[in-house]
């Protein structure tokens, strides 16, 4: 550290105090500790004189003798006290580093031992045949108490929250290799996609659990969405019970949610490419900037869900969508074929798109002087895309312009 930007020099000990700037913190400690120190220096010189006086009178002898004694006796205590101060705080000093650190050991073996449930197994024998044989099983209900655990030591800690949430994220990514999403047959249509969807199971309870978790850490911890970073790539989340939790900025690529329900949760600004939605309930649920390209959203129930500039682009929607009342001012509806899609009212004269979005008969009006006419290639739709987002109802397409 040079001299100019010193530890003394910000206490204002070695510059006249300019208490204009920012440093008025700094001069005032620095004027703080001078102050102390000329009032330690004052206490001892008392002390010093009030020795003398009372050694004189010690000496002399007489009726004062006794009272100078008494004072001697003070002073030394004082003294004493005042040559202890510095080991008294240094002492006070080390018990809390101590303090902390047992603190700290106590919480890590909390963690540690949470984190070792999170994998606990038992041993059973099982009748294969014509015999008995001992095989190894999860331990599901310790692993539902882990998780449990975890979700209580980040409320307990919340700068170790986006630590525990890796590691629910990388829980949840592993078990859905051994539980992997259920794949929907090809050819489902009409009512048979929807009792498809109604039928799918949660696989596994402590896959929900560590879910849900994931989903109230921002609101238990108050840690931005941001720094708990929940990844659930791929993960297989079908038919879990997911109302009104958080998932702001997780990245939930491919991740398959048919049949859960996930009314009221806030996927602000997630990313949620290619994920499956068939049949879920999103009823008022906000995906507001939230990237969905690609994501499947036949017979999802979309009523009231807040759209706000989300990327729709190449996403499947089918006659059972649900999208009454949408709220989708700026969201893209790129290469979107709606064919049979019912009440897009709300959402094509809010929403953005060109000639690639493919609209029922009926509807082509609502949109015939608010979108381009053409297809436009994918550089100047994102050109055109900001344009609308920064103002939706002055936005004029390009063949309306006048060059």
């Amino acid at each position: 550290m040079s001299e100019k930007n010193g530890f003394l020099n910000w206490l204002g000990l070695k510059s006249i105090p300019d208490w204009g700037k920012s440093k008025t913190l700094g001069v005032f400690i620095g004027f703080a500790l001078m102050c102390l120190a000329f009032v330690t220096l004052l206490i001892g010189l008392f002390a010093i004189f009030g020795l003398s006086k009372a050694l004189y009178l010690y000496a002399a002898g007489g009726d004062q003798a006794k009272d100078a004694s008494e004072a001697i006796r003070n002073i030394g205590l004082l003294v004493v006290a005042l040559v202890a101060l510095p080991f008294t705080i240094y002492r006070l000093k080390l018990t809390t580093e101590q303090n902390r650190h047992n603190e700290d050991v106590m919480f890590n073996e909390k963690l540690n031992d949470a984190n070792n449930d999170l994998h606990a197994r038992y041993q059973t024998s099982e009748k294969q045949e014509d015999r008995y044989v001992d095989v190894w099983k999860d331990d599901i209900i310790r692993r539902n108490g882990a998780i449990d655990r975890l979700e209580a030591l980040a409320i307990e800690r919340p700068a170790m929250a986006p630590r525990i949430a890796r590691m629910l994220c990388v829980y949840l990514r592993e078990m859905t290799r051994d539980y992997p999403a259920e794949k929907m047959p090809q050819g489902l249509e009409g009512f048979e996609l929807r009792k498809w969807a109604n039928d799918l199971e949660v696989k596994r309870s402590d896959m929900e659990t560590a879910a849900q978790v994931l989903g109230r850490l921002h609101e238990q911890t108050k840690v931005p969405a941001t720094e708990l970073a929940i990844d659930l790539t791929g993960v297989n989340l079908q038919a879990m019970q997911l109302d009104g939790l958080n998932f702001e900025h997780a990245k939930m690529n491919n991740s398959a949610l048919d049949g859960a329900k996930i009314l009221f949760a806030n996927f602000t600004r997630a990313q949620l490419n290619y994920a499956t939605l068939v049949n879920a309930s999103l009823h008022r649920a906000k995906l507001v900037e939230a990237e969905m390209r690609s994501a499947t959203l036949d017979g999802a129930n979309l009523m009231g869900v807040s759209l706000e500039a989300a990327d729709l682009g190449y996403a499947s929607f089918n006659e059972k969508t649900d999208l009454r009342a949408v709220h989708a001012t700026g969201a893209t509806l790129r290469s979107v074929n709606l064919k049979d899609v019912p009440n897009l009212g709300d959402l094509v004269t809010s929403a953005f798109g060109d000639a690639t979005v493919m609209l029922p008969d009926d509807i082509k009006p609502l949109v015939k002087d608010k979108w381009p006419t053409s297809a436009l290639n994918y550089k100047e739709y994102l050109k055109e895309w900001a344009l609308f987002k920064k103002d939706p109802d002055a936005y004029i397409p390009p063949q309306l312009r006048k060059e």
